[in-house]
């Protein structure tokens, strides 16, 4: 087979979307949030409100933490914490079935950005295709952000094509620690989408 028959047969952000809603056991999670970047669709970027779902959740308003998440869902499928927040919203107001689909979608999405290194080095950073997935990490390890973000840009980045890290100061348990994400897939995309005049 040749590789544009291959390419041909890659599906799409949508129809990744769609095997992941119907519950696809062989659904690849770190090829669907890569998807997401490259995906034509009109979906946006920027709008998640962790406080918000945080707030709603303390508040115990479980109908509106639903809503609010799967609004945040469908603009962006990928926002592992909206899928959290779906879960725990779902099993609140007794729906256990779709519960354990949003954990299974949550948890999936997590997995594949903690496979894809430790978090320790540049050469294990953790590849995520947005900030919010650095925090969601963060959150997901209990790991608090303790300051200074750095970027850190590779000899070939000036604001694409070669490696780019996010290096977060966190503390966990009251240990300090840097860890590292490989923001390469997404960093200076916005400039190449929106050139300046």
């Amino acid at each position: 087979m040749s590789v544009r028959s291959q390419e041909a047969k890659k599906p799409t952000y949508e129809e990744m979307v769609e095997n992941a809603k119907r519950g696809d056991p062989n659904i690849d999670f770190a090829a669907l949030r890569y998807a997401f970047l490259d995906s034509s669709s009109e979906h946006k970027e920027g709008f998640f409100n962790s406080r918000l779902l945080n707030g709603l959740n303390q508040q115990k308003d479980y109908q509106k933490l639903l809503d609010t998440a799967n609004g945040f869902i469908a603009q962006d499928f990928v926002e592992i914490r909206s899928h959290f927040a779906a879960a725990t919203a779902y099993r609140a107001l007794g729906h256990e079935e779709e519960a354990q689909k949003e954990l299974v979608l949550a948890k999936g999405l997590m997995q594949s950005i903690l496979d894809s290194g430790d978090g320790k080095s540049q050469k294990t950073a953790y590849v995520v295709i947005n900030t919010a997935e650095e925090y969601a990490v963060l959150e997901f390890l209990g790991i608090r952000a303790a300051g200074q973000q750095s970027l850190i840009l590779g000899h070939t980045n000036q604001t694409s094509g070669g490696p780019a890290y996010d290096l977060l100061k966190a503390t966990k348990n009251g240990q300090e620690m840097d860890i590292y994400f490989d923001i390469s897939k997404f960093y200076g995309k916005e400039l190449q989408k929106h050139p300046a005049h």
